[in-house]
C-alpha cells in the first residue's frame, strides 16, 4: 500500500498522530527533508468567507439542544449564507454557486485509486483527450478547494454531495494539490467521510474529484493557500490558483487587536485567551469553557468590542499558510503569544456530535476531539454575521443591530428610517409640496413648502444607493433663492449620525436638476453629488 499517514496504519482518524499527547504520543518521523521556508507574496484582494452549514448546537455529550445563546457555530452562524441551490447540475459537470467553482459529477471519475503524481498526471492526461463538459482546464483541487465540498452540518460529505447532484463520491480521502509545508513527500486531502483534513504520504494511493481552473460567478471567491513551492508540474505552487492575499495581510491596530486584511476579521493580538482575571485567561480550556470565555470577555467590552465569539472553523481555518507550520501562519503575522498546538473552534462534528472541531497551528490539519479536551483559545469578532437575529447577515442588513429593519421588513412611513433597507422606497412623506425623483444613482425626497415659521420642520432626504448614504435633515436653517435656484442649507445626519451639515441646490428647469454637499462636523467635505436631472416636478419656495 506504500506510506501511510504519519504514524499510523488508517487514514480514517488521521490526524490523531499530530495531537501531540492529545491522542497519544507524537510519533518521530525520521528522513525530515528540509523545506525551504519563504514569505508568501501579497497582492491586493479581499474575500468573504462562507458559513460552514452548521445550524444545529449540541452539549458536552453531544445531544441536540436550541442554540439560542450558547455562542456556538449553529446559533452565530458567521460567514456569506450560502445560495439555493447551492449546486447547479449540468450534464457530466456540476457548478458550486457559492464558490463559482466546476466540478466533475462523478467521485469516481478515474475509475481508480492513485499516488498523488498520478492524480496530477490524470487531470493533466483529462484534457489532452478533450476534457469534460467540452472544457479542457481540469486540475486536482487545491485544500481550499476542496474543502469548501464540506456541510459542516452533515455527518458525511459523501452522502451530502451525493443527494445534491454529485455521484459516486466515495466516504473516503480525496487528493488535493497541495503539499505539507512539513514534510514534503506527503500532501494534504479531504476525507469525505467525516471532513477531515490533514496529510498522507504522496505514494498512498487515494481518490480524485477534477475542478476546472478558476472561479467565475459565485457568491465568493476562495484565496490562494499560501503555498508557492512546486513539488511537480499542475500542483499548488504551480498553478497558485485563488484570490490574491493582500499586502500587508495583517494590521496591527494598536489596541490589542489585530485585522486579517484578507478576511476582514479581527482577532486578539494575544493568541493565547487574553482578558481580564474574571475571564481565566491565558490557559487551555474544554470546548464549553471556551465558548464561556467569548461571553465572558464580551460582558467586560473586552478591548471595546462585544462580539467577541470562538471562531467557526473556517474563519480559524482561514489563518492557515500552508507554506508554513510551527505556526502555520504568514511569516510576518503580528500576533504574539500563539501557541504552535491545537486550537478550539465554535463548530461541532456532525460525524461524532461529542466532538468540536479544532485547528493544529502546527502543521494546519483541521480535525475533531472531545469535547472534554483541553484546547487553547483564540477570539475573534467581525466579519458577516446576523447580529440582530433577524435572518439578514449584515453584509445586506442597513441596520444589524435592529430586528425591525432589514431588507424582508414593510416600510413604515414618517419614521425617518428605512425600514426595508431600499432607498428606492420612501421613508418620509411630509406634509407640503414633498415628491420623490427617481433618478440614476440617487434620489431625493423634498419638503419646500417652507415658510419662517416652519424652517425647524421642513425635512430633506437624500440617498445616494451605490454608496449606500442616507441623509436626513433635522432642520432647514436657510433658504434663499436666485435666478430660479434654490438654495437650502441646514443641519442633519448621515447614516444616523448627527453634526452634518448640507446644501442642496435645486434649479427650477427644463429639465429641473439638483446637487447636493455634504459636510462633515468638522466642516470638511464628506460628500458631493454634482447636479444631476430630475424625472420631473416644480420646486417652490415661499417666505424667506
Amino acid at each position: 500500500m506504500g506510506s501511510i499517514l504519519k504514524g499510523l496504519d488508517s487514514p480514517i482518524k488521521s490526524g490523531n498522530d499530530r495531537s501531540k499527547g492529545i491522542f497519544g504520543s507524537m510519533i518521530l518521523i525520521v528522513g525530515l527533508l528540509l523545506v525551504v521556508l519563504l514569505s508568501v507574496p501579497a497582492f491586493a484582494g479581499t474575500v468573504n468567507l462562507p458559513r460552514t452549514g452548521q445550524t444545529k448546537c449540541y452539549t458536552l455529550d453531544g445531544a441536540e439542544i436550541a442554540c439560542a445563546g450558547t455562542g456556538q457555530d449553529g446559533e452565530i452562524q458567521a460567514g456569506k449564507a450560502w445560495p439555493n441551490p447551492r449546486f447547479t447540475v449540468s450534464g457530466d459537470c456540476i457548478t458550486d454557486n457559492l464558490t463559482g467553482l466546476m466540478w466533475a459529477r462523478n467521485g469516481n471519475l478515474s475509475n481508480n485509486l492513485m499516488m498523488w503524481q498520478g492524480a496530477l498526471d490524470y487531470a493533466a492526461q483529462l484534457n489532452s483527450i478533450g476534457g469534460l463538459c467540452g472544457y479542457t482546464d481540469w486540475v486536482l483541487p487545491n485544500v481550499n478547494e476542496l474543502k469548501s465540498l464540506v456541510n459542516a452540518n452533515e455527518p458525511n460529505p459523501a452522502s451530502w454531495l451525493n443527494e445534491q447532484g454529485f455521484y459516486n463520491i466515495q466516504p473516503d480521502i480525496y487528493w488535493t494539490s497541495t503539499t505539507d509545508a512539513d514534510l514534503s513527500f506527503f500532501a494534504r486531502y479531504t476525507d469525505m467521510l467525516n471532513g477531515y483534513g490533514i496529510v498522507v504520504g504522496k505514494d498512498y494511493s487515494s481518490y480524485i474529484l477534477p475542478v476546472r481552473s478558476g472561479q467565475s460567478g459565485g457568491v465568493i471567491s476562495l484565496p490562494k493557500t499560501g503555498q508557492t513551492i512546486s513539488y511537480s508540474a499542475g500542483d499548488d505552487g504551480d498553478l497558485e490558483r485563488g484570490a490574491a492575499w493582500p499586502d500587508p495581510r495583517f494590521t496591527d491596530n494598536g489596541t490589542g487587536t489585530v485585522t486579517d486584511n484578507l478576511t476582514g476579521l479581527m482577532w486578539t493580538k494575544d493568541a493565547n485567551a487574553p482578558g481580564s482575571s474574571s475571564c481565566d485567561p491565558g490557559v487551555s480550556k474544554t470546548w464549553q469553557e471556551a465558548l464561556d470565555y467569548a461571553a465572558c470577555l464580551n460582558s467586560g467590552s473586552y478591548l471595546g468590542h462585544n462580539d467577541w465569539r470562538l471562531p467557526n472553523k473556517k474563519e480559524l481555518y482561514s489563518l492557515i499558510d500552508f507554506s508554513r507550520f510551527n505556526p502555520s501562519l504568514q511569516i510576518k503575522h503580528p500576533f504574539t503569544n500563539v501557541q504552535s498546538d491545537l486550537y478550539w473552534t465554535s463548530t461541532t462534528s456532525a460525524y461524532d456530535t461529542n466532538s468540536a472541531w479544532f485547528v493544529d497551528l502546527w502543521y494546519g490539519d483541521v480535525y475533531d476531539g472531545s469535547k472534554y479536551n483541553f484546547f487553547y483559545v483564540w477570539p475573534v469578532c467581525g466579519g458577516i454575521v446576523d447580529n440582530d437575529h433577524d435572518g439578514y447577515t449584515s453584509d445586506v442588513d442597513c441596520n444589524d443591530s435592529n430586528p425591525a429593519v432589514n431588507p424582508g421588513a414593510a416600510e413604515i412611513a414618517n419614521n425617518g428610517i428605512d425600514d426595508d433597507c431600499n432607498p428606492a422606497t420612501p421613508v418620509i412623506t411630509a406634509s407640503g409640496s414633498g415628491n420623490n425623483y427617481p433618478v440614476p444613482l440617487f434620489r431625493a425626497s423634498l419638503t419646500l413648502n417652507v415658510n419662517a415659521s416652519s424652517l425647524g420642520t421642513s425635512t430633506f432626504s437624500y440617498y445616494y444607493t451605490r454608496a449606500r448614504l442616507y441623509f436626513v435633515s433635522t432642520s432647514i436653517t436657510g433658504i434663499s433663492v436666485s435666478g430660479g435656484v434654490a438654495t437650502i442649507t441646514g443641519a442633519g445626519k448621515v447614516n444616523n449620525v448627527s453634526g452634518y451639515t448640507f446644501t442642496a441646490t435645486i434649479t427650477d428647469g427644463s429639465p429641473d436638476k439638483m446637487g447636493l454637499q455634504i459636510k462633515k462636523p468638522d466642516n470638511t467635505l464628506y460628500y458631493s453629488a454634482p447636479s444631476k436631472n430630475v424625472s420631473s416636478g416644480n420646486f417652490t419656495v415661499v417666505g424667506q
